[in-house]
């Protein structure tokens, strides 16, 4: 740790770490964004992340007001930011909020956990969100919930396209984004008692 070396608990978990390095050599800066459609999951990211000891990004009042109308008016405005079931019937509202949440100062990162669905709902879902990511340049990684349930067959190689990291487990998508985030914290650490 002192040494700035990245230490994980499973093999499982050094491919993760190694798949969002690839994808995203530059470290984040600490400041986790978490979108999910997931209620449950929204709460339980507090927990994870402290766990971790990962940073939750503490997102403006500007962006809340930006996302606020972007959503049902009973969901809870913030970070973590559940989108609600909404992303089964309005297809774009996941890009349309991670465009402000991601553009935020305060978000070095992002993890976006989605619970599926069927039919054309990932796809579609996932279509929308890609753009903002992309052109965000941030360390992003797109998680869908239930490693064996059935995903249309395009979705991975869509998200892949992209650029973007793909995870069918949430919890795993924050463990590795606290690695490279405590790694780049290391590395920042490194750099200043070496100036």
């Amino acid at each position: 740790r002192q040494e700035a070396v990245i230490l994980v608990d499973s093999f499982d978990e050094w491919v993760d770490v190694t798949t969002l390095l690839c994808h995203y050599p530059a470290t984040p800066k600490p400041g986790l964004a978490v979108i999910t459609n997931s209620g449950a999951f929204r709460g339980m990211a507090y927990d994870l992340c402290e766990r971790l000891g990962l940073p939750v990004a503490d997102i403006s009042d500007a962006t809340n007001e930006r996302l606020r109308p972007l959503l049902p008016g009973f969901a809870h405005v913030g970070n973590p930011l559940d989108v609600t079931a909404q992303t089964a019937f309005q297809f774009d509202l996941l890009g349309k909020v991670i465009a402000p949440l991601i553009a935020d100062e305060a978000v070095g990162s992002l993890v976006v956990a989605m619970v599926g669905g069927s039919g054309p709902i990932p796809v579609e879902t996932a279509r929308h969100a890609i753009p903002p990511i992309r052109s965000s340049g941030k360390p992003t990684i797109y998680a869908i919930f239930g490693a064996g349930s059935t995903l249309p067959p395009e979705l991975e190689p869509m998200l892949r396209a992209g650029n973007i990291p793909f995870s069918r487990s949430p919890e795993a998508a924050v463990r590795a984004m606290a690695h490279v985030t405590h790694y780049g914290m290391a590395l920042a650490r490194a750099a200043w008692d070496n100036r």
